[in-house]
């Protein structure tokens, strides 16, 4: 998170605690603080068929908790001590993140500071909808590219890391002078140690 993202995640935090028991009520106040973070993909999920066939309230109940994972500002049970966070600034939720990982770290912590008593509402539901999510885009898009084999040199170069495509740091002379100092190089174009 930038700086002016765990600033407003710790405005929400606080602005959130307590008053809140609606799930809309708290989207509607997250929606209107500037500067909080709102990846793109959490829309998408929102209108994607993992939930295009629920109701506003359960909508609302799973949405809220990932934009808030999102968002840095994190989730605890009424009963945890504030230190004990899901996805909080230091590490808020993404796209990419493991779902699986996230459950666990939260059956964790109800072992040690108390057990969910709304029945997975507090993270479970909404932690299954975004694996649905990342499911549903491996199989919509994974296999809608062409095999890596049967594109060209130039186009396989194109999406390789900047890095890897820097043949021009690996000279003799750079490796001679990084070889020098004790360090371990490869080159990228043979894949040789020296």
């Amino acid at each position: 998170l930038t700086e002016a993202e765990r600033e407003a995640a710790q405005q929400a935090r606080s602005r959130l605690e307590g008053e809140w028991n609606r799930a809309s009520d708290c989207r509607r106040v997250m929606a209107a603080m500037p500067g909080l973070r709102r990846p793109p993909w959490l829309a998408s999920l929102e209108r994607s068929p993992v939930l295009a066939t629920k109701n506003a309230t359960h909508t609302d109940k799973v949405m809220v908790v990932l934009e808030r994972c999102a968002a840095g500002i994190g989730l605890t049970l009424p009963h945890w001590p504030d230190r004990a966070r899901l996805c909080d600034h230091q590490s808020p939720l993404t796209l990419g993140s493991d779902t699986e990982l996230l459950k666990y770290c939260g059956k964790r912590l109800e072992v040690v500071h108390g057990e969910d008593t709304s029945n997975g509402w507090a993270y479970t539901h909404a932690l299954g909808k975004l694996k649905a999510y990342q499911a549903l885009l491996v199989t919509e898009q994974a296999f809608s590219n062409v095999p890596l084999a049967d594109l060209e040199q130039g186009e396989l170069e194109k999406l390789m890391p900047p890095l890897a495509l820097d043949r021009e740091a690996t000279t003799a002379e750079s490796t001679k002078e990084a070889t020098a100092e004790g360090a371990k190089v490869t080159t990228v174009a043979t894949g040789e140690h020296t």
